[in-house]
């Protein structure tokens, strides 16, 4: 009976040993499920972390191309700018020449209606002069030409216009 009390405390220790085996199978099995799940996770998550790396490349490589464009294109604005000012500054040259040539041409054309108006009535008068008996080159009472006459009065004509533009009046 010894051996049979012996034997049967080894058979239920073997059985014992068998169901914790079992157990222990089944964790195992768990924990290598749960590994390998654990070992897909990681794996997705490199890849997932070098696209995101290569993305960050890509909106880096993006950003300095658009700094760049940027950079350019504010360099041109300036460049734009210069010219605009250099185009205006022209611009209000000639505006200022062209104000200063009008004025010149109304200046001239005042004198040359002061002129033909001396003119005018030099003639008006060199004409009163022959209508009052004198003809030709004849002398006239204070012993000058009639052609003497006009001349000076033209020559006067021009003294005053002359003196007109010292003056700066019309």
């Amino acid at each position: 009976m010894k051996y049979k009390a012996s034997i049967t405390s080894l058979e239920s220790k073997v059985a014992n040993m068998q169901k914790d085996l079992e157990a222990e199978s089944k964790a195992r099995a768990t924990a290598v499920r749960s590994a390998q799940r654990l070992d897909k996770k990681l794996r997705e998550s490199q890849v997932q972390v070098e696209e995101t790396r290569r993305q960050v490349d890509q909106f880096k490589s993006e950003a300095d191309q658009a700094n760049a464009r940027t950079r350019q294109l504010r360099k041109q604005l300036e460049e734009t700018d210069e010219e605009l000012d250099r185009t205006r500054a022209k611009n209000r040259r000639a505006q200022r020449e062209l104000e200063e040539a009008n004025e010149a041409m109304q200046t001239l054309q005042r004198e040359v209606v002061v002129r033909n108006t001396s003119r005018t009535s030099a003639s008006t008068r060199v004409g009163r002069r022959f209508q009052g008996g004198m003809s030709g080159d004849s002398i006239d009472s204070s012993g000058s030409t009639i052609g003497t006459i006009i001349d000076e009065e033209e020559t006067n004509g021009d003294k005053t216009l002359a003196e007109e533009k010292k003056d700066g009046s019309p």
